[in-house]
């Protein structure tokens, strides 16, 4: 489950827009990182398995974007090989959707790939 962090600038960036990118996020890093004929949790990725957060930049941090996408997810190997291309087309992609906002920032799109584990916790198991 890729999970993507978005901090940013509350001063820069408007709820509108971070409305409009927790909308659209999953529907944008699905398809970069999902890698075909898995299944679902084992390289297999629907916009329902991204996680987006949000984080406020704190008046401390220093040095930063006023934008920064985050996108954390198992390193499977079809994906090491195109890591390059996963972070130009899901750039690309929310560059669209900030010049249709008029975000005049700056912003930051990285995509780290990781050896990790996940699973969860419910009610049954």
């Amino acid at each position: 489950m890729p999970t993507t962090l978005v901090e940013y600038n509350f001063k820069k960036v408007s709820d509108r827009l971070l409305d409009q990118l927790a909308e659209e996020l999953p529907s944008i890093i699905a398809p970069k990182m999902n890698i075909t004929g898995r299944e679902l949790h084992d390289g297999g990725v629907g916009e329902a398995e991204v996680i987006v957060r949000f984080v406020q930049f704190s008046p401390h941090d220093r040095n930063t974007n006023d934008l920064q996408i985050t996108t954390r997810a198992h390193c499977f190997e079809e994906r090491v090989e195109r890591v390059e291309d996963i972070e130009r087309t899901i750039r690309s992609d929310v560059k669209t959707l900030l010049d249709a906002f008029g975000f005049d920032g700056t912003a930051g799109i990285e995509v780290y790939l990781a050896p990790m584990g996940y699973g969860t916790i419910n009610k049954e198991g």
